[in-house]
């Protein structure tokens, strides 16, 4: 996976505290970060910090989707996020193919797990 890095203008890195940020699945033609909100998220520092990150993207034209680590769990959840995500990065929906279907279960897999306390540090 490409990490993309947004350089923030000066006013956005007072916002972000910071000189640039890290987006977590960035889609360039949308202009959109899909945040994703693991277990360390769940704490009011992280709230602060992660708050700024997305109002800093927002200073500099990229809207941020937060994803919880339940959504992971509810098809239905992931389903409506990802049809928020089609439209404005142009990508059209095709019918799943049987290799489509392994790699969604391997990344959800890989999601799932990373949601999990002993994941992250």
């Amino acid at each position: 996976m490409r990490i993309y890095h947004v350089d923030l203008p000066e006013a956005a890195q007072r916002q972000a505290g910071r000189g640039y940020v890290v987006a977590d699945i960035y889609l360039p033609r949308a202009h959109i970060d899909v945040e994703y909100q693991g277990y360390r998220h769940r704490y009011a520092a992280s709230h602060a910090s992660d708050d700024s990150k997305s109002n800093a993207l927002l200073m500099v034209g990229i809207q941020t989707v937060s994803v919880w680590g339940e959504q992971l769990y509810n098809e239905s959840a992931m389903e409506g996020i990802a049809g928020l995500l089609l439209e404005p990065s142009g990508i059209e929906r095709r019918p799943d193919s049987g290799l489509m279907l392994v790699r969604r279960g391997s990344l959800m897999a890989e999601l799932r797990a990373s949601s999990l306390p002993d994941s992250e540090s």
